[in-house]
C-alpha cells in the first residue's frame, strides 16, 4: 500500500515534473473545502495517486486524468454522497469525457491491483486516540484536532513518502499533546 518514496526519479519520464504534485494537492484541498469531503478521502485519494505514479509515468494530460480518477475513486469509497462522473466532467471543462474518467478509473483499480484501503495517517491517528482514557489528563479532543491538521499538512509533502502513515501519526499525536 506505500508508494515509492523515489518516484518523481525513479518512474516518472514522461514529462512530470516534481512541482505537479504540490498543486494537484492543493486541488484536492479545494475539492475538500468545496464539497466537504472527509480527510480520510483526501488522503486515500493521495495514496492511490502516489502509488499509482510509482508504477506507471504520466504525462500532463495523464496525470490530470489520473488524479481525478484517484479523488472520484476515494469518493466512491469513503464518501457517504459519492462524485458522480458529470461532476469531473463539468470540472475539467469538458476536457475529459465520462469514458475517459472510467478508462482511467479502471486502469487505476488494475495498476493498484484492486487494494483500495491503505493504511492512513488519519485512521492511523484515530487509533491511537482511542488508547487515552480517564488516567491522562488529556483533550482528546483537541489532540485529535491538534494531530490530524498535522497529518493534513504531511499529506502534501512528498518528502514524508519514505515514513509509514504509523509513523507520522505517531509523530501527529505527539505534536497534538503540546498545548
Amino acid at each position: 500500500y506505500r508508494p515509492r518514496p523515489d518516484y518523481l526519479e525513479a518512474v516518472q519520464r514522461d514529462g512530470m515534473s516534481p512541482q505537479w504534485r504540490p498543486k494537484i494537492m492543493a486541488w484536492f484541498d479545494q475539492l475538500g473545502d468545496s464539497f466537504q469531503l472527509k480527510a480520510e478521502t483526501l488522503a486515500m485519494a493521495t495514496n492511490y495517486l502516489d502509488r499509482y505514479l510509482s508504477r506507471r509515468s504520466c504525462g500532463n494530460v495523464s496525470f490530470q486524468l489520473a488524479s481525478i480518477a484517484s479523488i472520484f475513486l476515494a469518493s466512491k469509497i469513503e464518501e457517504t454522497r459519492p462524485f458522480r462522473t458529470s461532476d469531473f466532467v463539468t470540472l475539467s471543462d469538458g476536457l475529459f469525457s465520462g469514458s475517459d474518467l472510467r478508462l482511467m478509473e479502471l486502469e487505476l483499480l488494475c495498476a493498484l491491483k484492486w487494494h483500495l484501503n491503505p493504511p492512513t495517517i488519519q485512521a492511523s491517528v484515530h487509533g491511537l486516540l482511542t488508547l487515552f482514557d480517564d488516567r491522562f489528563d488529556v483533550d482528546v479532543a483537541a489532540v485529535g484536532r491538534r494531530a490530524l491538521a498535522s497529518a493534513d499538512r504531511v499529506r502534501g509533502d512528498v518528502h514524508f513518502l519514505k515514513y509509514p502513515p504509523s509513523m507520522i501519526a505517531v509523530a501527529a499525536v505527539i505534536i497534538g499533546l503540546k498545548r
